[in-house]
Parts: C-alpha cells; sequence; structure tokens
C-alpha cells in the first residue's frame, strides 16, 4: 500500500475515532458495536504507535553510504592503476587483470558489485605483498612483495583500502537492516488498515444502520465520514 493510500485511510480511521467518541451516549449500549469498536481502535493504537518508524528520515544513512563509497572509490583507483603497470611487466593472468578498471566503471557498479571487486583486488594484491620470497608457487604471475612496492604500493596504502572496505560494507549492511525492518514495519502497518477496513465495511457500517431510522442525521454524518 502506497504512501498516499495508507494516509487516507488512516485518517479516516481518525475521523470515525473522533464522531464515536463524540456520540459516545447513543451507540455504547449496543454490545456489537462496542466491541467492534474496541477492536478497531486498537488497530489503529498499533498503527499509531509503529506509524513514526515508517516516517523517519533516513537521509542521514543514504549520506553516510555515498561518503563511505567515495572513500573506498578515492582509495581503490591508485591502487588498481598501480596493479595495472604492474600486470604490464610481470605477465599477470587475463582473469586478474579484469580485475583493473577505469574510474568511470568502478562508479558505475552497483554497491555489491563494487564491494565484491574491492574486495577481491585486495585479497590479491596482499597475497603477493606478503609473499615470502621462498615460495615457489606452481603458476607464479606475480613477484614477491618487495617488487610490486617499487612501483608506489605501500601498507598504508592496503591498510587504507582494507579499512574503507569495512566501512562501505558496515554502512551497506546497515542500510539493509533498516530497510528489512522497515519492510516488516509496512507489512505490519498494511495489515491492521486492511483489518479496520474489513471492521468497518463487514460490521461497524452494518451495524450503525441500527441509527439509520432512530437518528437519521447520525447515520448520515456517520456514513459521511468515507468509511465504505
Amino acid at each position: 500500500m502506497n504512501k498516499n493510500r495508507s494516509q487516507h485511510w488512516i485518517e479516516i480511521f481518525d475521523k470515525v475515532t473522533a464522531f464515536m467518541e463524540n456520540n459516545l451516549e447513543k451507540w455504547n449500549s449496543i454490545d456489537e458495536i462496542r466491541r467492534t469498536y474496541d477492536d478497531f481502535v486498537n488497530n489503529l493504537n498499533k498503527i499509531t504507535e509503529i506509524q513514526p518508524e515508517l516516517e523517519r528520515d533516513l537521509s542521514p544513512l543514504k549520506k553516510e553510504l555515498t561518503e563511505k563509497k567515495q572513500l573506498l572509490l578515492q582509495r581503490l583507483f591508485p591502487v588498481g592503476n598501480i596493479l595495472d603497470v604492474y600486470a604490464e611487466d610481470h605477465n599477470i593472468s587475463k582473469q586478474n587483470r579484469a580485475l583493473v578498471k577505469e574510474r568511470k566503471q568502478l562508479e558505475s557498479l552497483g554497491n555489491r558489485e563494487l564491494l565484491d571487486h574491492a574486495s577481491r583486488l585486495h585479497r590479491l594484491i596482499d597475497k603477493y605483498m606478503h609473499r615470502d620470497e621462498k615460495q615457489k608457487p606452481a603458476r607464479r604471475k606475480i613477484s614477491p612483495g618487495k617488487d610490486i612496492q617499487r612501483y608506489g604500493l605501500t601498507q598504508a596504502m592496503m591498510d587504507g583500502l582494507h579499512s574503507a572496505i569495512h566501512q562501505f560494507q558496515s554502512a551497506l549492511e546497515l542500510r539493509k537492516d533498516v530497510s528489512t525492518y522497515r519492510k516488516k514495519v509496512k507489512k505490519k502497518r498494511d495489515g491492521l488498515i486492511r483489518a479496520n477496513r474489513r471492521l468497518l465495511k463487514n460490521r461497524m457500517n452494518k451495524l450503525m444502520s441500527v441509527f439509520s431510522g432512530t437518528h437519521p442525521s447520525l447515520y448520515k454524518e456517520y456514513m459521511g465520514l468515507g468509511s465504505r
């Protein structure tokens, strides 16, 4: 249920509540109207309780995610370029060289794609920066750490990239958690709205028709609230 439609029904519920409270002495003696109204108010109270979560401003979360993404791009860009030059000199496999991307390519990646790309690139370079000179891997495509550092890559740059990856990941997970929770709250709110609409349509509107003959103006005012 979209925001405008849900707000429309909440406003109707509020009008119905105000009307019923103002005319309590006329209907309070009818047990089933009272029981139905109690259920109606109980649902409305629950809606009122959870509604602020759906109206909470999420712009700070979005801003933080954007800032962490820019930080990651900033630290990823030079590391990728160094790997590109290094790869040219050391016959790195095409699969590993595919991790090198232009700035525009990096910016066009989705958030999850960027996180995955940055993590893979960091693992690849970190692996070779700390490779023991005595190791003899079956497929040695990158020389040991001291060699790659000749191209300007420093441990501080790698630590900075590692930190940026984790900050971006945390911001992503926080946004996901908030989004998931908000979807659950919205689903609950929409269910309560549907429940109250059913109470109005199937019970309250019909029960209130008892006043159509004895108190026609009262019944007309009630039906004019838009509860149908």
